[in-house]
């Protein structure tokens, strides 16, 4: 499926944290710009599993090598970074 996850919940609209088209039950791939704790990401799969969403990887574009991908990891998250800030 394709969703996002907001910030916030809006006060108007739907209302919702998660919007999209999806069916419980289903997976879906987390798409990062940025990885620094984890905490931005854990936040994500707790909001996508509040509705129904399973998630077990993450692409992100750049891991800042600050404990991020260990702490997602220790999860049983996949972190799939493009790049890493060292390289």
């Amino acid at each position: 499926p394709m969703v996002m996850k907001r910030k916030e919940a809006k006060s108007y609209g739907t209302k919702k944290m998660v919007e999209g088209v999806f069916v419980e039950g289903q997976s879906c791939l987390i798409v990062e710009d940025i990885v620094t704790s984890g905490a931005s990401v854990l936040e994500t799969i707790a909001s996508l599993r509040d509705v129904g969403l399973r998630s077990a990887d993450v692409v992100v574009l750049i891991d800042r090598e600050q404990g991020g991908v260990p702490r997602l990891e220790q999860q049983g998250i996949r972190v799939h970074p493009v790049l890493t800030i060292s390289r």
